[in-house]
């Protein structure tokens, strides 16, 4: 029997969109994964001449993405209506009710899948002592202490210092959370501010400082540059630093399963659910790692496959944690006031922030118009 085929990428919103349309109206189809079989690209490519995903077939008959097979959806909804049946009838009649396509492009993968390539493992240096004996990773630590520590306003000759608390009131939440007592308290808050997870709100004082000096997590400490949620303190051998596009993959990815989440079958994202997504943290974190790239020691080919999936990944960023911009003054805000951290080195969307990486700085002004080709 005739079948309708798609070739789709896992974390891609769109092919959600377009599957969650035919699951809606009970219509089967079969799913060429390019995540777990991008050899099959060529064939996606041979038959549509398209390089964007999805693309549907119906049997051997070229549809379209994403928009073309909705429309096709709304047509069998209304043809339905005036005749009595489902849009399942239709597919019955005008798909299922054929042969299978014998074009072998259409096959069933049947090599085994492509495994996405793992993250280094983290050393154990980089685990916390908790006070009750344990050990915590840095990013079940920070999230813990988010939800456990008070965030505040909090003023200080003319100047408002947000998401910040005293020193004293730092302890008082550790003591609570943790069950311990104030010395294993202010020992715990010494230790986070070793490992830069928590500092003075101007690096002024430290934490045996703790009575009325204000503090904060480093995730809140520079809320203009996106991948700050933690300094990244691993240094090989110890952390072996991933290949920097294979880390920009694997990132585009981990946001790509956030993003797929929060769309809906109109293809809208709901950025501000995103935010709440249990994956956003994980890439909040994992992202910091960039700050490790050195641009120098990447050939050109490198730095463009990089700078592209950067691009890509931190627009995407910023419209879950800054917001999409909606007017010319936050438009000029989001250019070239939201910035992140590559290598040591601040960079806006819009404006080189240092002197330096020219070339980085051209690919990151210049070449947006390229960036679709990410979700290849």
């Amino acid at each position: 029997m005739g079948r309708i085929t798609v070739f789709a990428l896992e974390e891609c919103p769109h092919c959600k969109r377009a599957k969650g349309a035919l699951k809606a109206r009970n219509i089967p189809y079969t799913e060429i994964s390019l995540t777990t079989h991008p050899n099959r690209r060529n064939d996606m490519l041979s038959l549509s001449d398209r390089l964007t995903v999805p693309q549907f077939f119906f049997n051997d008959r070229h549809i379209g993405g994403a928009d073309e097979v909705l429309a096709v959806m709304k047509e069998w909804e209304e043809d339905a209506a005036k005749k009595d049946q489902t849009p399942l009838e239709i597919y019955q009649a005008e798909i299922a009710s054929h042969p299978d396509p014998t074009d072998e492009r259409f096959r069933i993968s049947t090599e085994p899948p492509l495994l996405p390539k793992a993250a280094p493992p983290r050393p154990e240096s980089d685990k916390i002592f908790l006070p009750e004996g344990s050990q915590g990773s840095v990013l079940d630590v920070m999230e813990r202490l988010k939800e456990a520590l008070p965030h505040a306003k909090l003023p200080y000759k003319l100047k408002i210092y947000r998401n910040c608390f005293t020193g004293a009131a730092c302890v008082d939440a550790l003591m609570k959370h943790y069950d311990c007592t104030k010395e294993d308290a202010v020992a715990l808050g010494r230790r986070l501010e070793q490992r830069q997870l928590l500092h003075h709100v101007v690096h002024e004082h430290d934490f045996s400082n703790t009575k009325d000096y204000y503090f904060r997590l480093q995730c809140h400490q520079c809320p203009d540059v996106l991948n700050s949620y933690r300094v990244w303190d691993l240094q090989s051998p110890e952390g072996p630093m991933e290949d920097p596009v294979a880390l920009a993959t694997r990132l585009k990815k981990l946001l790509g399963k956030v993003e797929s989440a929060v769309t809906n079958d109109q293809g809208d994202v709901d950025y501000k659910a995103a935010k709440s997504h249990e994956l956003f943290p994980v890439f909040e974190e994992g992202v910091c790692e960039i700050q490790r790239v050195d641009l120098a020691l990447l050939e050109r080919n490198e730095k463009l496959a990089f700078c592209i999936n950067l691009y890509n990944i931190m627009i995407k960023y910023a419209f879950i944690k800054v917001g999409i911009p909606t007017s010319n003054v936050s438009r000029a805000f989001f250019f070239t006031g939201v910035k992140f951290n590559i290598g040591g080195h601040l960079y806006s969307f819009q404006v080189r922030l240092s002197l330096d990486y020219v070339f980085i700085h051209r690919l990151l002004v210049f070449t947006p118009r390229l960036f679709d080709l990410t979700n290849l």
